[in-house]
C-alpha cells in the first residue's frame, strides 16, 4: 500500500502561509507558490484556501497589481505569528528562514519589473510593461506588436532590462537641453 503523507490542519496551513509571507516580505500569489511547492510545504489548493482565510481574517492583504495579486502580512498577522509561531513545527520555520532570504531578493527583482500581453480586438497584441516600486507604478510603457510571439519574448526581456530602461529613460529627462 502506497504511503500517503499527513495532510496540515487548516490552521497549520495558515500559519505556514503566514510565516513565509513575514520572513519573505510582499510576494505575487504565483511567487508564493513556487516558494511553498519547491520547499514542498503546499500545494495550490491548500495556499489558496489559507490566503483567502488570511485576507478575510484581516491577517494578511491583497493587492492587485498588474496581471496578480500582491499579498503581505498585516499588523494584526504579525501580532497572530508572535503569538502561535510556536504551534508550527521548527522543521518547516527552518526550511523557510533558510530559503526565504534567496527568494525574496529574486521575487523583489521580478516585481520591479512586471509586464503582461493580450490579444486586442484589432488582432495584434498589447504589451504592457511596468517598473514598479513598492507597489506603486512608476511608468508604464505600453507597445502594440504583431504577434504572441513577440509579445511573449519581449515580456520575458523586460524582467531582466526593464530597470535599466527606466534608468536610462531619468537619466535622459534630467539632462540639460544643450
Amino acid at each position: 500500500m502506497t504511503y500517503v503523507p499527513a495532510r496540515a490542519t487548516g490552521a497549520q496551513q495558515r500559519l505556514t502561509v503566514l510565516y513565509a509571507l513575514d520572513q519573505m516580505g510582499p510576494c505575487y500569489d504565483m511567487q508564493l507558490l513556487q516558494f511553498l511547492c519547491d520547499e514542498e510545504l503546499m500545494n495550490y489548493f491548500d495556499m489558496m484556501f489559507a490566503l483567502v482565510d488570511l485576507c478575510r481574517e484581516g491577517q494578511a492583504v491583497r493587492t492587485h497589481l498588474v496581471s496578480s495579486n500582491l499579498y503581505e502580512v498585516t499588523p494584526a498577522g504579525r501580532e497572530t505569528l508572535s503569538l502561535c509561531a510556536s504551534h508550527l513545527p521548527e522543521s518547516v520555520k527552518q526550511q523557510i528562514d533558510r530559503k526565504a532570504p534567496e527568494m525574496r531578493a529574486r521575487f523583489r527583482r521580478e516585481q520591479e519589473c512586471a509586464a503582461d500581453y493580450e490579444k486586442t480586438e484589432r488582432g495584434d497584441y498589447r504589451l504592457d510593461m511596468y517598473v514598479m516600486e513598492h507597489a506603486m507604478e512608476m511608468v508604464k510603457i505600453t507597445l502594440s506588436l504583431p504577434d504572441e510571439g513577440t509579445a511573449m519574448e519581449l515580456k520575458q526581456r523586460w524582467n531582466r532590462v526593464g530597470s535599466d530602461v527606466y534608468a536610462y529613460m531619468m537619466s535622459r529627462l534630467a539632462e540639460d537641453e544643450p
